[in-house]
């Protein structure tokens, strides 16, 4: 296990759904009460932020293909603003929503990002390119759009 030192996030997967779940509740699951443990617990959160994790890897992976080099890919958070993904390159920025839900419009998402990227791009000088990646879509103009299927197809491409 590994732990990072800005608050002990385990890496493997496994570890840290036993600690944050089974080990938290192991005196209820001992005595087979798991109804009330599944009452307690948000499943759906943290599979939420699994997957924007798992989107990452992917991109960065390059099964999850973009429009430019990159060297960077992360999550934006600042001042409140947040953004799933977001990669850099020497000559463009990407952002991306993911939202693990279904007919998804994707207009919004792509509103709302285009006024957190006119401030870190504020001369204009990188390209700009948008993502939505969600279980289906409504209809979606985003530059970059996976549903689940076309996610599942790019992942057992490179298998």
């Amino acid at each position: 296990m590994e732990r990072r030192e800005d608050g002990g996030k385990i890496k493997d997967n496994f570890f840290d759904f036993w600690f944050k779940f089974v080990y938290e509740n192991i005196s209820d699951l001992e005595i087979d009460r798991v109804e009330e443990v599944m009452e307690r617990i948000n499943l759906w959160q943290y599979f939420s932020l699994k997957s924007e994790k798992l989107i990452r890897e992917l991109i960065k992976e390059k099964l999850i293909p973009l429009p430019f080099k990159f060297e960077y890919v992360g999550k934006y958070l600042h001042k409140g603003e947040e953004v799933d993904v977001i990669a850099e390159g020497k000559e463009a920025l990407f952002m991306a929503e993911i939202k693990w839900s279904n007919n998804v419009e994707c207009r919004p998402l792509i509103n709302k990002m285009r006024k957190i990227m006119s401030k870190l791009n504020e001369e204009g000088k990188k390209n700009e390119y948008y993502g939505v990646i969600a279980k289906s879509f409504k209809e979606c103009d985003a530059d970059v759009a996976f549903d689940i299927n076309k996610l599942s197809q790019a992942v057992m491409k490179h298998s």
